[in-house]
């Protein structure tokens, strides 16, 4: 039988572009945007994108519109991204992507000065509120099917925060993920939603002061300096924490209870978190003993701290003694990471053995000596033998390179 070769027929990219669009219009968002990948053709539908030169004033309003137009059900009869240009060198780009997901990256500010400013994120319940005001989802001339519910925030400025508070009562009362980023001069921050499920604060390094009010929130991702934080309605829904406050404290108070803290973390399967941290709350003198309190749900652990000596691994120890159930341990080294100042001898016993660790991976260790004190340490409070992976270690043992590129869920941050 004689074999067909379509090497030089590529029948897919050589359809008709009205076909082309038939096609991927009559496809759902998240099954048509998959087809930009299928040839040049097919992608060039995607470039098409609302510019609009107009004043600040107007911004809200603009945004509310262009997610209005937005059909899941008949893509591209509707552009997907607007270019909204408000100043001389003041613009946002919205884009619309798949799983009702809605980005909004405003221009970086480009003043040596920063001003510091307030943002409020506060979706309204207030069904008659949202009836009365213009570009509402809930107005009878919209037809839209698409509702925000994974919203990024890029560079969020002073200028802009009116635009966000603005947008989260009548545009964003459905957002169940909200990610906040790069936001240069964001001082203090109030989160209150009974929606919000996932809230992710990155490289907001200013951010002195944290509200938040999210009784459904089950993962927290902070990158930055550890700011004043005052959270309401945690009701032990948290699942997947990282608190990578590295950089050190904007704040010199915690502001929460630790113990309120610790108890929100009670059933948290994935958590990263600082030496430095811990120690604030384990000498706060409200800390939870280890007999009362334990993280029976944490299998993923990354650890991180400044050194390797007999405090640092004291420590961690006594972190491990509330993590009976831990499988595996990541532990990262980084010389840039914020020293306590108030650091002080860590005398705890530590009485949990870990009897489920698998896997303990080692980075940013150079120090033969220090890592193998780490090891053995490690080693001796548990009842298993875990693999240890490092670079030390690797140059003893082989190990399949597959573990080698293992990493913590939250690394990719």
């Amino acid at each position: 039988m004689k074999e067909t070769n379509f090497t030089h027929n590529d029948l897919i990219s050589n359809l008709p572009i009205d076909l082309i669009y038939k096609i991927v219009s009559s496809l759902p968002y998240s099954s048509a945007a998959t087809t930009q990948l299928l040839s040049k053709p097919w992608s060039r539908l995607w470039d098409n994108v609302l510019v609009r030169h107009e004043t600040i004033d107007d911004l809200s309003t603009a945004i509310s519109t262009f997610i209005q137009h937005v059909d899941d059900c008949k893509p591209f009869i509707h552009p997907w991204k607007l270019f909204y240009k408000f100043g001389p060198k003041s613009f946002v780009l919205a884009t619309v992507l798949g799983n009702f997901q809605l980005h909004l990256h405003f221009s970086k500010l480009t003043k040596k000065s920063t001003t510091f400013f307030h943002l409020s994120f506060k979706p309204s319940n207030n069904t008659q509120l949202l009836l009365n005001t213009p570009c509402s989802p809930l107005t009878n001339n919209n037809t839209s099917t698409f509702h925000v519910k994974i919203l990024h925030l890029k560079s969020v400025s002073y200028s802009t925060t009116e635009t966000i508070a603005s947008l989260a009562t009548t545009s964003f009362r459905f957002v169940e993920s909200l990610c906040i980023e790069e936001c240069k001069g964001l001082h203090s921050l109030n989160v209150a939603s009974t929606e919000l499920k996932k809230l992710t604060i990155l490289k907001c390094f200013e951010l002195s002061s944290l509200h938040l009010n999210t009784p459904k929130l089950e993962c927290f991702y902070f990158k930055g300096s550890r700011p004043w934080i005052l959270a309401k309605g945690l009701k032990y829904e948290l699942k997947d924490v990282m608190l990578d406050f590295r950089r050190g404290a904007r704040s010199k108070h915690l502001g929460c209870s630790p113990t309120l803290l610790l108890s929100s973390l009670i059933n948290i399967s994935i958590a990263t978190i600082c030496r430095w941290s811990y120690h604030e709350i384990k000498t706060s003198g409200q800390y939870l003993s280890c007999d009362k309190f334990k993280l029976y749900h944490l299998k993923e652990l990354w650890w991180i701290d400044r050194q390797i000596d007999e405090q640092s691994i004291k420590m961690l120890l006594s972190f491990l003694s509330l993590t009976p159930s831990l499988e595996k341990l990541f532990i990262t080294i980084d010389l840039k990471s914020y020293n306590f100042q108030r650091m002080s001898k860590c005398n705890s016993r530590t009485e949990t053995r870990l009897v489920n660790l698998k896997i303990v991976k080692i980075n940013g260790c150079n120090n033969e000596m220090e890592e193998n004190m780490l090891v053995e340490s490690l080693l001796g409070a548990t009842t298993s033998q875990p693999l240890i992976i490092s670079k030390l270690q690797n140059k003893i043992f082989e190990v399949d390179q597959g573990l080698l590129q293992l990493q913590h869920p939250h690394m990719k941050f």
